[in-house]
């Protein structure tokens, strides 16, 4: 249960911390694996797009970003 302490040095709250669904989801099953693999995952919110856009595009769109860095 060690990694349900948030020991955060930040001065915000996380906002990609697990879900409380997540959390209750996980000790019904006593199964805590999920947890430690959403704390090791990354999200990105994407806003503003029209209801035309495709995944390939937004796909298309991140690799562009991934190959410029």
């Amino acid at each position: 249960m060690e990694i349900l302490e948030e020991n955060y040095t930040n001065s915000a709250d996380r906002l990609d911390k697990p879900s409380q669904y997540l959390i209750r989801k996980c000790a019904r099953r006593g199964n805590f694996d999920n947890i430690t693999k959403a704390l090791n995952l990354k999200t990105v919110y994407v806003g503003n797009l029209t209801h035309f856009t495709t995944e390939e595009q937004i796909h298309e769109l991140f690799l562009e970003v991934r190959h410029n860095q």
